[in-house]
C-alpha cells in the first residue's frame, strides 16, 4: 500500500490518475489542505482511504471513462474537518462499480459528495454510498447524491445511498436519480431552432456541470 502524509499547516495537490498502486492511504494532518483530482480515471487504484485531522480540508474531482472498480473511504477524524467530492462517469459499453463511505467521527465535520453518470449502449454502473455519523459527531453536516442519465434502452444503473446517524443536532441528506434524458427539455431547445444533437449535448453538459 502506498501512503501520503501531509505536513501540518500545508497545502498539497495530488494527481490520482497516475497511481501505480491498487491501494493508497492518505493522512491529512492538522490545519492542512489536500486537493486531489483524477481527470483520466484512477489508473490502477482500487482502494483509496483518506483520514482528515483537525481543521483540514480534502477535495476530490474526478472523471471516469473506462472500466473501474473503486472503494473510497473518508474518515473525518478531527474537529472542523471537511471533504468535498465531485465526480462523473461517461460510459460507452463498459461497467463500473463505485463504493463510497463518508465517516464522521468528530464534532463539527462536513462532507459533500455528488457523483453523476452518463451511460450509453450496454454500459452499467453500480454505486453504493453511505454516510455514517458517530455518536460523538454532533453539529456535523453531510450530503450524498448520485444521478444517472441512461442514453440507451440497454444501459443500466443501480444506485444505493444510505444513512446511519447515531446522534442528534446534525444535518444529513441523500438521494439518487436514474432515468432517460428529459424529452420536454429536449423538445424545448429544438423548438428554438437547435439541432437534436446540439440540444442533447447542451443538456448533458448542464447535467454534468
Amino acid at each position: 500500500m502506498d501512503k501520503i502524509f501531509t505536513k501540518q499547516n500545508s497545502e498539497l495537490d495530488v494527481d490520482l490518475s497516475v497511481s501505480k498502486s491498487e491501494n493508497l492511504e492518505i493522512r491529512i494532518n492538522e490545519n492542512s489542505c489536500l486537493k486531489t483530482f483524477a481527470l483520466n480515471g484512477f489508473g490502477k487504484l482500487r482502494d483509496l482511504k483518506i483520514s482528515c485531522g483537525k481543521n483540514t480540508n480534502f477535495t476530490l474531482n474526478f472523471l471516469i471513462k473506462s472500466e473501474t472498480n473503486l472503494d473510497l473511504s473518508i474518515l473525518l477524524a478531527g474537529e472542523n474537518s471537511s471533504a468535498n467530492i465531485k465526480g462523473a462517469y461517461i460510459l460507452d459499453n463498459c461497467n463500473i462499480t463505485i463504493n463510497t463511505h463518508q465517516n464522521h467521527l468528530a464534532r463539527s465535520t462536513t462532507s459533500s459528495l455528488d457523483i453523476r453518470g452518463l451511460l450509453r449502449n450496454t454500459s452499467k454502473s453500480i454505486y453504493n454510498g453511505k454516510i455514517f455519523i458517530d455518536k460523538i459527531a454532533q453539529f456535523s453536516n453531510a450530503t450524498l447524491y448520485n444521478k444517472n442519465i441512461l442514453l440507451s434502452e440497454e444501459a443500466n444503473a443501480i444506485s444505493i445511498p444510505s444513512l446511519e446517524v447515531l446522534t442528534e443536532d446534525v444535518k444529513c441528506s441523500h438521494g439518487s436519480a436514474i432515468g432517460p434524458l428529459d424529452k420536454e427539455q429536449l423538445n424545448y431547445l429544438m423548438a428554438r431552432g437547435i439541432s437534436p444533437k446540439e440540444a442533447e449535448s447542451l443538456l448533458l453538459e448542464a447535467f454534468l456541470s
